[in-house]
């Protein structure tokens, strides 16, 4: 029935520090990535790693989709959408981005959870909505990632995003 889910997490990391007169910006920024977004990508990687492995060229049948949907991805997904919760940047500036943030990756874990339910029930149409889903919350997560680049080159922050898409 389905062979191929659309995805894309988003890992962020490697940022290089500021001068020795920090803005207030420029110190949450460093702390948003450095620090609370780090075990969010390690468990983001997790579930790309998962989610490639039986996706794409390694689907074999709806069955062991639905599998590692429910025992591995899902879990995982879950857990990082959880810490994404749990952030509460200072800066107004931040504040926003992370709520992009946070909003992508809860589109994306319905997405994930609604194929779930697509796979069980074998409905195609509830397949396609979930693809739409998640389709739409990789093009949030993304709108997210150019804004934290823009935020970084305002406040002369060396930023690098590193994604697996």
């Amino acid at each position: 029935m389905w062979n191929r889910i659309v995805y894309g997490l988003c890992l962020i990391f490697f940022i290089a520090g500021c001068s020795e007169s920090a803005t207030p910006v420029q110190n949450d920024f460093l702390n948003y990535v450095n620090e609370e977004l780090e075990p969010i990508g390690e468990l983001e990687e997790q579930t790309l790693t998962s989610l490639h492995s039986v996706t794409g060229s390694n689907y074999t049948n709806d069955e062991t989709l639905k599998q590692a949907l429910e025992e591995e991805i899902l879990p995982t997904y879950r857990k990082a959408v959880d810490k994404l919760q749990t952030i509460q940047p200072e800066t107004k500036e931040l504040q926003d981005l992370h709520q992009q943030y946070l909003e992508g990756a809860e589109k994306q874990l319905n997405g994930f959870e609604d194929a779930v339910e697509a796979l069980k029930k074998k409905d195609q149409a509830l397949m396609n909505s979930s693809n739409r889903q998640i389709a739409d919350a990789q093009a949030t997560i993304n709108e997210y990632k150019k804004g934290m680049e823009k935020l970084a080159e305002e406040h002369n922050i060396d930023y690098t995003v590193e994604g697996l898409e």
